[in-house]
């Protein structure tokens, strides 16, 4: 296959990886938890944001090297920057419960 081919075979998968798994991931997880509380509901985007953050970590550190494009695994994130970006998606999964925990009185 030509190099172009290959970047759009690539362009066309890292497009399925975000918007399949991270839709699924949104609308299977997200939206049932946060529907247990109306005033979380408000703020799931922040939630979603948080899911993409993940992914993006999953895609840099493996995902990106059983594509067709093939890459030098000395491109993938830092042990420090993994752990960053791990725990602040995480956060911003937890934060609409965290911001209604931090409002109610």
């Amino acid at each position: 296959m030509t190099t172009f081919v290959k970047l759009l075979l690539e362009l066309l998968r890292i497009t399925v990886i975000f918007i399949g798994i991270g839709g699924v991931l949104w609308y299977g997880v997200l939206i049932h938890v946060y529907a247990l509380d109306a005033q979380a509901q408000h703020y799931q985007w922040v939630g979603g944001l948080g899911i993409y953050i993940v992914i993006y970590v999953l895609y840099k550190n493996k995902l990106q090297y059983s594509g067709w494009v093939k890459r030098e695994p000395s491109e993938q994130l830092g042990s420090s920057a993994t752990v960053f970006f791990l725990a602040g998606g995480l956060l911003l999964i937890a934060m609409p419960y965290l911001i209604l925990f931090g409002t109610s009185s």
